[in-house]
């Protein structure tokens, strides 16, 4: 496995919060691995942006994951293989979707908007796995 791993997906509405989840094993935290939550106001440019790079005023939350949680991330990312270009539709007034994989000293991004095009559908496993995680916050209330 690799020593430096994070998987992150933005969410950006037309309208409403942003959402943010953030995956992190970076072998340096002695607890152990991480999950992270962001929300936050909308941006006003309409383009695609990095998910490390988002800088959004809002409430974030952390929380400890077991090893399980990262190897099945990272498992499902390692069997993925992907084209380049997409057939994918949608624009603006749709929500636009970011999904960042850093591996050590490789990082590869995929944008698009609205629904996951088909031929990227190889990630949904990764997407839905995000979002089972993203229930361990369902019980806590945001804070800053």
């Amino acid at each position: 496995m690799v020593e430096d791993f994070e998987v992150a997906f933005l969410t950006r509405p037309p309208r409403g919060a942003n959402k943010l989840l953030v995956l992190v094993d970076d072998g340096y935290e002695v607890e152990g691995p991480r999950l992270y939550r962001q929300f936050g106001n909308q941006r006003t440019d309409p383009g695609p942006r990095s998910p490390v790079e988002l800088d959004v005023d809002g409430e974030f939350l952390g929380t400890l994951v077991s090893m399980a949680a990262v190897e099945r991330a990272h498992q499902i990312v390692d069997g993925v293989r992907l084209p380049v270009l997409t057939t994918g539709k949608g624009g603006l007034g749709e929500s636009q979707h970011v999904l960042r994989i850093v591996a050590d000293f490789t990082t590869v991004e995929f944008a698009w908007w609205s629904v996951l095009p088909d031929e990227w559908s190889a990630l949904r496993p990764l997407l839905d796995h995000l979002e089972s995680l993203a229930k361990l916050f369902e019980t806590d209330e945001p804070r800053r």
